[in-house]
């Protein structure tokens, strides 16, 4: 009873009245590899949520923009283009279009670092387990990580024959299968494969044409070979190839004035009659002539040798990426054909703008471990990377047609030392020296102009963390580390010689946790609660201006930002076969100085958009004390599954809820008004049978977005095409409409 007590408020959150606890439950023990070692997650002073592969099945993730259904921390903005979609932890992270800017949150997909953004945006098939880390990453982590980092694990081959054969049909007509197969070839020898095919007509339709958009073809191939020839030296190789043809994401509008003209001549209600009509935040159609097309190939070769060395373990990874991508986009986002009937114009239809991207990354990583007696453990590292991305850009209306060439060599010493103190006791030190040399080769083919120019910097980083164990089942933990991001050229059609030298500068961060990790009553509750404190130096962030009658997204650094919150994580058991789940993140993002920002459209003087000198015609705000764009002050996820046996049947039933909720957020660096996105929460639920024996088969019937909660993932101020009247763009995202799907699933 004193236990029932003293969880009753934690109960009452999820809206149960009477709780019986079922003595023979336990929680499983997850183990992770964070800190490139295998260890219990309640035993890893870093703070991390782990997401298993049932985890990932009962929360019906299938691509990694779902991973915000596990963490409260984690936030998913979808953009326009594969590179313009964004993770951010703790409110921070860069939506970046440019090929010379990464991503504040790396993406770490078997020990290997994805180099372009849209590479994270991937399928997830056949994986073991997904980590997400928060906070700065810099330290053991090829890639640098500013933010934070995901780390997947995809399943290894295995010593006996195993494989599944998955599909999935929705109401919206999504077609998906994925398969799996596993086994030994000799004795030292095994080996697994992995596949997956994805048909999906889309969620929106383009009212132009009345095709269905916003869908995508996909299919891809993953193999793994395992040889341990003799004892003590294993060889890992992966391989991986994924095509997807897609017509997404073309934007629709959420506000357009009825009185404006398009380029200032065209009025809106000829080029968008049906934006006329039925703007605000449920339009979801886009109005297009030229639909978005982004054709994307990725391909990928790793080898992974661990050789045991005596005391010694040595690891060596090399891998070899490429990753082509190839956009089409409507510029004007109108299906009127408005430059045919102008003299002198041989144009047909309206502004489309194509874009081709190839991206190769060679990376080399050697690790060496060992212990001394038993009161040290040693990591020591090297890592070298090497990044090299075209791009050509071609847009039909102004003379603007460019290719562009960005290249990063990353090179870096690192090492940790965890020191037991005593019994109950650890210390651990991290440190890194990185190097990293840049350049760019921008050549303005209808200019016949070329801008070149390199540059290099180097950073020291840095970690400390140290751990108490109160007991064996409460750890207290604080940790510091300093993160860093390189700087990068903001390649865009604007480019030139005074963006050649001047580089986006680099991105540090400092950031500061307390926190406990628990596991309680017998193992029923899992409890962790972390607090934290960050400053943000030069942070990269990205803004959309309209340049030439072309929408452009730019790259610019921000003084500094100011970051705090507080994280709980929990999971219990209630009765028998009803786990819960919640993750509650409050995160205070402001920015702490930026004194000579760009004023936002209509922005008055009362407003504080005031002369940056008496007598100025340029105007500019103080955004020092503003919230941060793209970050909610509150997030909440909730989740349940509920087993239940059926005794006169060969299988058992289950049920499955997530909810997740989030404060409004703002999406313009500027402070926009009109760009809020108001709070909301969107309800996922499944249910279904499995066999009781092995799991042979499964079939789940599922509802995502139950209550049909609209929202958007991205709101942009486009009224400079309309020469200042209002409009503002929007993508509304599939996830923020109700469908139905069905999934079946069998074991070979």
């Amino acid at each position: 009873m004193i236990k029932i007590k003293a969880l009753a408020p934690i109960f009452a959150l999820f809206g149960f009245a009477t709780i019986t606890v079922a003595e023979n439950l336990t929680l499983e023990e997850i183990v992770v590899t964070a800190q490139k070692r295998e260890q219990n997650l309640q035993d890893v002073p870093v703070a991390v949520t782990a997401v298993t592969a049932e985890n990932i099945d009962a929360m019906g993730i299938v691509n990694t923009a779902d991973l915000t259904r596990a963490s409260a921390s984690l936030s998913y903005g979808q953009g326009p283009t594969p590179n313009s979609s964004v993770f951010r932890v703790r409110g921070i992270g860069t939506s970046v279009v440019s090929i010379g800017i990464e991503s504040s949150v790396a993406v770490v997909i078997d020990d290997v670092a994805q180099a372009q953004p849209g590479q994270a945006m991937s399928n997830l098939v056949d994986i073991e387990r997904i980590e997400i880390l928060r906070g700065p990453q810099s330290t053991l982590y090829g890639k640098n990580a500013s933010a934070g980092l995901l780390n997947v694990v995809t399943k290894s081959p295995t010593e006996e024959f195993e494989g599944f054969l998955e599909t999935t049909l929705t109401d919206d007509h999504e077609l998906k299968v994925t398969g799996a197969v596993s086994g030994p070839l000799t004795p030292a020898l095994a080996y697994r494969v992995a596949a997956y095919y994805r048909d999906y007509d889309g969620w929106a339709e383009n009212v132009a044409t009345g095709e269905d958009i916003n869908g995508a073809e996909e299919k891809g191939i993953r193999g793994k070979l395992a040889w341990q020839p003799v004892d003590k030296l294993d060889f890992l190789m992966i391989g991986h190839h994924y095509e997807t043809d897609s017509n997404c994401c073309d934007l629709s509008h959420r506000e357009l004035d009825p009185s404006a003209r398009l380029f200032g001549f065209a009025p809106v209600t000829t080029t968008n009659p049906h934006a006329v009509t039925n703007q605000g935040k449920n339009n979801t159609d886009p109005e297009v002539d030229v639909e978005a097309q982004a054709e994307t190939a990725d391909t990928s070769s790793t080898l992974q040798i661990n050789w045991i060395i005596g005391e010694l373990e040595l690891m060596s990874i090399s891998s070899y990426n490429k990753w082509e991508n190839a956009t089409s986009s409507d510029l004007d986002f109108s299906s009127y054909p408005i430059f045919e009937n102008i003299p002198f114009f041989s144009i047909d239809g309206g502004v489309v703008s194509d874009s081709e991207i190839e991206s190769d990354f060679f990376t080399q990583e050697l690790r060496l471990r060992w212990q001394t007696g038993d009161r040290f453990d040693h990591l020591l590292g090297l890592y070298y990377g090497d990044i090299d991305t075209d791009r050509r850009t071609e847009r039909n209306f102004t003379p603007i047609e460019y290719r562009a060439n960005a290249t990063t060599k990353n090179a870096a010493l690192f090492g940790e030392v965890t020191w037991r103190l005593h019994a109950h006791t650890q210390l651990t030190l991290g440190g890194r020296y990185n190097r990293e040399d840049i350049s760019v080769d921008f050549n303005d083919l209808r200019a016949e102009k070329r801008y070149q120019a390199e540059d290099s910097e180097g950073r020291w980083l840095g970690k400390v963390a140290l751990q108490h164990f109160l007991n064996e089942d409460i750890m207290l933990f604080t940790s510091a580390a300093k993160g860093y991001k390189g700087q990068g050229y903001d390649i865009s059609p604007s480019f030139d010689q005074r963006a050649a030298d001047n580089p986006v500068q680099s991105e540090d961060s400092r950031s500061f946790e307390v926190g406990v990790k628990s596991s309680l009553f017998e193992n029923l509750l899992q409890l962790d609660v972390v607090g934290f404190y960050a400053q943000t130096d030069d942070y990269q962030a990205q803004n959309s201006e309209v340049i030439d009658g072309e929408l452009v997204f730019m790259a610019t650094n921000v003084g500094k930002l100011e970051t705090k919150g507080l994280e709980i994580d929990a999971n219990f058991l209630l009765g028998q076969g009803l786990l819960l789940n919640s993750s509650i993140a409050w995160i205070d993002a402001a920015i702490d100085e930026y004194p000579d920002a760009d004023c936002y459209r209509d922005q008055t003087l009362e407003q504080g958009c005031l002369p940056v000198a008496p007598g100025s015609y340029r105007f500019a705000q103080d955004l020092s004390g503003k919230p941060l764009n793209n970050s909610p002050d509150w997030k909440i996820t909730v989740g349940a599954r509920y087993f239940q046996p059926l005794e006169n049947m060969p299988f058992d039933g289950f049920f499955n809820l997530n909810y997740r909720w989030q404060d409004e957020v703002l999406f313009d660096l500027k402070q926009n008004p009109g760009t809020v996105q108001e709070s909301y929460g969107v309800l996922n639920i499944s249910a279904g049978i499995r066999e009781r024996s092995r799991g042979q088969y499964q079939a789940t019937v599922f509802v995502n977005n139950v209550l049909d909660e609209d929202y958007a993932s991205s709101i942009i101020d486009v009224s400079s095409l309309y020469q200042g009247d209002a409009a503002y763009m929007h993508l509304v995202p599939r996830n923020a409409q109700r469908y139905v799907g069905f999934r079946l699933k069998y074991l070979l």
